[in-house]
């Protein structure tokens, strides 16, 4: 399948293969160094540290995420792994909910769009942060959204080259971040962002998305296109 167009597609000269190596990191580099290190020199080569240096942001003991500089092609890449820990395991079957049980109820409850509206949206936004909230009062993914953005915006990269990379739960941190931030992200096995949740949580414009290149499986339960506009 190397003649595949994914395999030919860059951005910032980085390509989708290296995009996935970047967010396999995070799973490896407080757990098993070792284990991290051969990672990079199979997607980097043997050298990769004379020219692709990290810095590692844990915003509390369950999430984390590495933020790599390439000097070679000047870019910046902020990755994140999937769900690896409780509250990411949440986020991921709240993103679930979102995009299937939620959406199965809206076409077969008569009228429901309509009682929503005017009787039980405030019982029904409570429940749909229910996942995240079993674990804190506020919505924890908004935390963490908020402490990347400040993250980004301390290290002065406006002028910079910006890449967003993520798998599964993580690659829908990636768009999101990518998106309010208009930059550019790469996904992998993860599910769309166009949905009422993060619209409502997030409240980013969905003309933005075409900033989201999303590579997932066809047909899979965990992963899906950007719904009509990437």
């Amino acid at each position: 399948m190397l003649d595949h167009p994914i395999c030919n597609y860059e951005i910032y000269d980085v390509s989708p293969i290296d995009a996935f190596g970047y967010s396999l990191g995070g799973y490896d580099i407080k757990r098993n160094k070792v284990i991290f290190n051969n990672q990079m020199k199979f997607f980097f080569g043997e050298n990769y540290s004379n020219h692709i240096s990290y810095i590692l942001h844990e915003l509390d003991e369950h999430f984390l995420f590495l933020q790599y500089y390439d000097s070679s092609i000047k870019t910046h890449i902020f990755a994140f792994r999937g769900y690896n820990s409780g509250p990411e395991i949440a986020f991921h079957l709240e993103t679930l909910a979102a995009h299937y049980i939620i959406p199965f109820f809206v076409d077969i409850v008569p009228f429901y769009e309509f009682i929503n509206d005017y009787w039980l949206d405030q019982f029904t936004n409570l429940f749909s942060s229910f996942g995240l909230n079993f674990f804190e009062n506020d919505n924890l993914i908004v935390k963490y959204i908020n402490k990347i953005i400040n993250i980004y915006n301390k290290s002065n990269l406006e002028d910079e080259r910006v890449l967003f990379a993520g798998i599964n739960s993580g690659g829908v941190i990636a768009k999101i971040v990518g998106t309010l931030l208009k930059r550019k992200s790469i996904s992998f096995i993860s599910l769309p962002i166009d949905n009422n949740l993060f619209n409502n949580l997030f409240h980013f414009s969905s003309s933005y998305l075409g900033l989201v290149t999303n590579v997932y499986n066809v047909d899979g339960l965990f992963s899906d296109q950007e719904p009509r506009y990437a």
